[in-house]
Order: C-alpha cells, then sequence, then structure tokens
C-alpha cells in the first residue's frame, strides 16, 4: 500500500520511511530533498477503503466501480482545495511553506520537517503543563487557527499530537485534516477520524455541523 523507500516523487523528494501507520484516508512521509539532504514531510492522498496500490508500484488503483471513484475524485478534490489555502496562508505557528502536486494518480502536501516533537511526548516525558505554559503554548495555536478560519478552513483534529515543539521554544501547528472529515461524511467512515478525549461532539455523527468552533473545542 505504501510506497517503497527511495522512491522519489516530483523528482526532488526521496522517500526515507512512512510515519507512523497509515491514517484511513492518508499515508505521510519522512522526506529527503535529493539535492540539498533537507528532510520534509509528505503526506499522500490515500483513503484505504477507496484506493489501492499493488506491490512495487507508484501509482494508485481505485476499489470498486463509478461511485467508488466518485468518492475518491470528491475527497482528493478536497483535498487538494485545503492545501492550496494552507499554501497561502502565513503565521509563526504554521508551517513556513508548502509544495502541492498531483503524481501517480494523487495529490500530495510537503512541508518542511524542523527539528521538533509533539506535545503528547513532552507531555508523557514531563507530565502536567502549569497554566503558564499552557497559554504560552496555546495562544499562537489560536491565532494560527483563527487564520486558517477567516480563509475558510478548519483543522478537524486539534490535538497534543498536532501541536509541535520545536527547538527554540515556538510551536507548529500542523496535520490539517477538515477535508477528511467531508470525504469521511459521504463515506460513513467518520469512527476512523475520531479521536477520544479530544474529539467534537459534533464528530461522532454525520449529522453534525462542524467548523471554527470544532477546533475550538
Amino acid at each position: 500500500m505504501k510506497l517503497a523507500q527511495l522512491t522519489v516523487l516530483n523528482q526532488r523528494y526521496t522517500i526515507k520511511r512512512t510515519l507512523g501507520d497509515p491514517g484511513p484516508f492518508d499515508i505521510t512521509y519522512l522526506g529527503q530533498d535529493v539535492d540539498s539532504e533537507e528532510e520534509y514531510i509528505i503526506r499522500e492522498f490515500f483513503p484505504v477503503h477507496l484506493a489501492r496500490r499493488a506491490t512495487e508500484k507508484t501509482s494508485v488503483e481505485i476499489k470498486g466501480g463509478e461511485e467508488e471513484a466518485d468518492l475518491f475524485d470528491s475527497g482528493l478534490e478536497y483535498f487538494q482545495k485545503e492545501s492550496q489555502v494552507l499554501a497561502q496562508l502565513s503565521h509563526e505557528a504554521l508551517p513556513s511553506s508548502y509544495d502541492l502536486f498531483e503524481a501517480n494518480g494523487t495529490f500530495y502536501r510537503v512541508r518542511p520537517h524542523p527539528p521538533s516533537m509533539s506535545l503528547r511526548k513532552g507531555l508523557n516525558d514531563k507530565g502536567q503543563l502549569s497554566e503558564k505554559a499552557a497559554l504560552t503554548l496555546m495562544i499562537p495555536v489560536l491565532e494560527a487557527l483563527h487564520e486558517a478560519h477567516e480563509n475558510g478552513l478548519y483543522h478537524g483534529g486539534v490535538s497534543p499530537r498536532s501541536i509541535r515543539l520545536l527547538e527554540g521554544g515556538e510551536v507548529l501547528l500542523t496535520g490539517f485534516r477538515g477535508a477528511f472529515f467531508q470525504l469521511a461524511r459521504e463515506t460513513g467512515d467518520l469512527s476512523d477520524l475520531v479521536q477520544p478525549g479530544t474529539s467534537a461532539v459534533e464528530q461522532y455523527t454525520p449529522r453534525g455541523q462542524q467548523g471554527p468552533w470544532t477546533d475550538v473545542y
């Protein structure tokens, strides 16, 4: 299902390895620029219920017939539009740049990978945050969310996993997945995206109306 190590994407990025297990709608890779050797996070649109990839192949094939193909195309469009808006946003707590491209019958969203760790790991290592530390971390995250909301995006998965702690003390909000929730409502796979403890109530049902308020939760 995943791309093989050393696969080259867009004549620029070499796949080093996958990061975690594939999600229900995407696969995330650690990649490296073939010239500068700088590292990047590469997110591939890959809804596992609708797509497959043969062993040692790079192209994506649709599972099923016309209905599945329509759902795949719909999700791909959501992901493309979300990525295009993200690439236009500017805030210190958001990735500095994105590279977007189509390849292998799907779409890729690439961002720089500065040295960092997730807030989840930080909490596991150091325990509970003080109120002052929590405010220091969350104020720039909330400002970044405001920037996204003003441009018609919602995150859909704010949690200690999606907040990165950089070496200089700054924070980075990653993992936007509002597009995946849009597709999940159509496929009925919402349960695959829910994160107990951080997901808002409206994310548990196809009838729930999601938006900026979902991220504030």
